[in-house]
């Protein structure tokens, strides 16, 4: 049953309400981040024109819908205005009411938004702040880590997520980062700018100069005592042609505090001007977004070209503090909103800006770091050789992936090699490509396919590959943490869609991947739904993995069980056949090669003779088409494949024991051979292991 979970009034203009469904979220969040319902600790805070509010939260990961009613018909051209066009477009004003619906489903964090409406041609506004907060997850907690762990690894990224969560959404361009953060923090602090500039022209800081001149006496404008007795010592001649020292005090624009204002001014109007146009057109930033950008550099502008700033020269610089700037009204204001603009933010104190991959793709990265480490440190595999393609990187967190233009010819965004530790070499590889076209013998062949993190690890001739895909959201499972349905069924798709094409010969393909697990942020086990028999059974699952000193536990066991597998068997011991086939592994030394294979078939009740004695016959004569012709050759097999013969039963796979002799018809019907053997001589393999297929 939807309810009224939050109310605002903007005096006489309009009265805003929001309705939703928050039965049992709050009791929900408070036990998940282990406070106390009613406690300061579970309130969160709302900003809205009337100031800022500690509140129960009224905002979790679901639906509202939000209605403006407007109570002055004079009102026209009222919008939801939000960078995103997918959230402003979502609201339509009749004239009288403004209505649409905000969609908080996995998106927590910060929500950032302005009501805009005309009156008398003049536009007006009412910024809100909201934090959106989560039933299942401690969203600050989790995001305060996860950004401090990758600006120890990687600065720049974290930078260019706030680029993308303050209001570049869509931009790829690694150059626009800067601007955009400019840009969305120049519009909560703009109109503050704008007052204190118009402040300073009609209230200018003016600096005052003595001047001295020499004027005949004519000339002369005002006189002192001192030039009175000069001119009248003076001879009538004398002073026909005498030249008086005269100085006064003339008011001066030309401060260096009103040239650092001329500087400011030209600065933030040239950067609002090139960011609107980066933005404009782009289909994920919503009109509004960009006419209002283009609006505050037009009224910048304009301030500019006030006959005031004719007569400012060029900034060169502060040579020293200037006071003037510190603390007179007007020049403290722009010079605290320049400061503002031009130093690095503290990125813990931003806010998580909803509706733009925030800390969801902020995760997927920490996910790999946190991997790395855990390679480094707790397996000993040493610091790893990085290669950063650091536009790349930017472009793969912050954008979602077009299959149509992900470019699969080239390797992952990043890639770390470790140091070779008791034989075994480690690659860790973020967003790795799968395309039609293959890279070292990789492909995907219908659609290009970039799951989050591969983990490569090679064992002399031996490589395995392992898929983790991070995703930064949370369902329950038996009372426990767990994935949501739709990445695990991701890592089935993920695990038959990539392939291995030989290089020896690009007609045989296999399957490449071993294992595709997600990585959600659950709690440490048991508090988190366990599946250990699903990646028993099929190498599929879902391993919880979350920020603090305990989150990564389940992670290292999982990591450490992969490392604890030294032959093929162990790895694709979970490897299901396809009905009516078997699987053939590798062997410890490397891949069996085709003449180290023997094939064979068999027939109704032969399989149970073969299964009793270990044993398998194959006549000379037929051998010979597998390259036996004498006992050299015939202990060089080392596989059996039995096919049925004529669909009797599914194919099987044996290792072949040293061993091998020939015998007779009359040999194998005293050891039981239950069928009539129309050959002379047969080999006689002796069969160890049954195998399993790759």
């Amino acid at each position: 049953m939807s309810e009224t979970v939050y109310t605002y009034t903007h005096g006489d203009v309009f009265t805003l309400k929001v309705m939703g469904r928050n039965a049992g979220r709050y009791e929900a969040y408070c036990k998940r981040i282990g406070v106390e319902e009613g406690s300061d600790e579970s309130r969160v805070d709302i900003s809205s024109p009337n100031g800022v509010e500690q509140l129960k939260p009224p905002f979790f990961e679901t639906r509202y819908f939000l209605r403006c009613d407007f109570k002055d018909a004079s009102i026209r051209g009222a919008v939801f205005f939000h960078k995103m066009a997918s959230v402003s477009e979502a609201f339509d004003f009749d004239g009288k009411t403004l209505v649409g619906v905000l969609d908080f489903v996995n998106a927590p964090g910060k929500f950032h938004f302005e009501i805009v409406w005309y009156r008398g041609g003049i536009r007006e506004s009412a910024a809100f702040d909201w934090m959106v907060v989560s039933e299942k997850l401690n969203v600050q907690s989790d995001y305060n880590e996860i950004v401090t762990t990758i600006e120890e690894n990687a600065p720049g990224l974290v930078r260019a997520f706030l680029a993308k969560s303050k209001g570049a959404a869509g931009l790829i361009r690694r150059d626009d980062t800067n601007d955009a953060i400019w840009a969305d923090i120049f519009n909560e602090i703009g109109d503050r700018y704008q007052r204190a500039c118009e402040w300073i022209v009609n209230r200018p800081h003016l600096k005052y100069i003595s001047e001295v001149e020499y004027r005949r006496a004519g000339l002369v404008k005002r006189w002192t005592p001192g030039l009175v007795n000069s001119y009248a010592t003076m001879g009538k001649g004398q002073r026909a042609v005498a030249l008086f020292r005269t100085e006064h005090i003339s008011p001066q624009v030309d401060t260096v505090e009103n040239r650092f204002v001329k500087f400011t001014l030209r600065s933030v109007v040239a950067r609002l001007e090139k960011f609107a146009s980066v933005c404009e057109g782009h289909k994920t930033v919503s009109e509004v977004f960009v006419t209002d950008l283009r609006a505050r550099a037009a009224k910048l502008a304009k301030t500019m070209r006030n006959p005031f700033f004719a007569g400012v020269g060029r900034f060169t610089g502060l040579r020293q503090e200037s006071m003037v700037l510190q603390r007179r009204q007007g020049y403290a204001d722009i010079y605290a909103t320049w400061l503002m603009l031009k130093h690095t933010l503290d990125t813990t104190q931003t806010g998580l800006a909803v509706g733009h991959r925030p800390i969801s793709a902020l995760y997927e990265f920490w996910c790999f770091l946190r991997m790395a480490d855990l390679l480094e440190k707790d397996f000993g595999f040493g610091r790893p050789e990085g290669m950063i393609d650091g536009a790349k990187v930017y472009d793969d967190l912050f954008e979602e992936p077009d299959p149509d233009k992900i470019d699969t010819t080239t390797l992952s965004a990043l890639t770390y090699k470790f140091p070779e530790k008791d034989g075994v070499s480690i690659k860790l590889l973020y967003q790795q490509n799968y395309g039609k076209e293959t890279v070292d013998g990789d492909l995907a062949y219908y659609n290009p396919q970039r799951p989050d993190i591969v983990l490569v690890i090679e064992r002399g001739k031996d490589v395995f590959t392992y898929l983790f895909d991070a995703k930064y959201r949370i369902d329950e499972r038996g009372g426990k943490d767990a994935s949501p349905a739709e990445p695990i069924n991701d890592m089935h798709r993920y695990r038959d869609a990539i392939l291995y094409r030989s290089q020896e010969d690009d007609r045989k393909l296999s399957r490449q991947i071993v294992g595709a697990y997600v990585l959600y942020p659950g709690r440490p086990l048991p508090q988190s739904y366990n599946y250990a028999e699903l990646i028993k059974n099929e190498n599929i699952g879902a391993i919880p993995l979350l920020p603090g000193e305990d989150g990564g536990s389940a992670l290292k066991s999982f990591i450490g069980e992969i490392l604890s597998k030294k032959t093929p068997e162990s790895h694709l011991s979970a490897d299901i056949p396809t009905r009516g086939t078997t699987v053939v592994v590798g062997k410890d030394e490397g891949e069996f090669l085709e003449n180290e294979v023997v094939y064979g078939t068999y027939a109704a009740g032969q399989l149970d003779w073969i299964l009793e004695k270990h044993m398998y016959n194959l006549p000379v004569d037929e051998a010979e088409k597998f390259g036996i012709v004498d006992m050299g050759t015939a202990e060089q097999k080392k596989i059996l494949y039995l096919v049925a013969f004529r669909g009797t039963g599914s194919h099987r796979v044996f290792r072949l024991l040293p061993g091998v002799c020939k015998v007779t018809p009359n040999d194998l019907w005293e050891m039981g051979y239950p069928r009539q053997c129309r050959y002379d001589e047969y080999w006689l393999f002796k069969l160890g292991e049954e195998l399993g297929l790759r």
